[in-house]
């Protein structure tokens, strides 16, 4: 970051958001400084994207988007070729958790105001949101037999049906 030619105003650059390998073998990360990063395994940057606030998740694919929660609400698809943003969902609150998204291009990702959200990874809209007694900062999983599990602050694991949120 050393040598970023792009201003924020962000005060801090820590790279708090985890680093995640891409399908295409390039390395992906999110900064405090409101931009995802893409490297090179050697890192060589290839391009950084601008999102609104921090970046605390590691991505998640699928196909060429790759696919970001930020502190600014939302998460943000981008193109993993160039960094293009494709489409920004807002979800209501902040998000630290990492998206996770299936097969069928789902993506799954908790919020501070203790919601469960599944978003259409193709238009950017939400699917379903599920409430929970307390903020989700975890990420979710989705399991070998098909549910989606993820933790709140309220002490609970839920296993969820990833088409409608219904508890499993």
């Amino acid at each position: 970051v050393a040598d970023r030619k792009a201003f924020t105003p962000s005060t801090i650059y820590w790279f708090e958001g985890n680093v995640g390998p891409g399908p295409d073998g390039m390395l992906y990360a999110g900064n405090d400084d409101f931009r995802v990063y893409s490297l090179t395994p050697e890192g060589e940057l290839r391009w950084s994207a601008l999102t609104g606030l921090h970046i605390w998740g590691a991505p998640g694919f699928r196909g060429d988007v790759a696919y970001v929660s930020s502190f600014d609400m939302h998460v943000h698809a981008l193109r993993r070729s160039d960094g293009a943003t494709l489409w920004r969902c807002f979800v209501g609150d902040f998000i630290a958790s990492s998206p996770a998204v299936d097969d069928e291009g789902r993506v799954f990702v908790g919020a501070f105001d203790g919601s469960i959200v599944a978003i259409d990874g193709d238009r950017g809209r939400i699917l379903w949101r599920r409430p929970t007694g307390g903020p989700v900062y975890a990420s979710a999983a989705i399991t070998p037999d098909g549910a989606l599990c993820i933790g709140s602050g309220d002490g609970t694991i839920r296993s969820l049906d990833r088409a409608t949120g219904e508890p499993r």
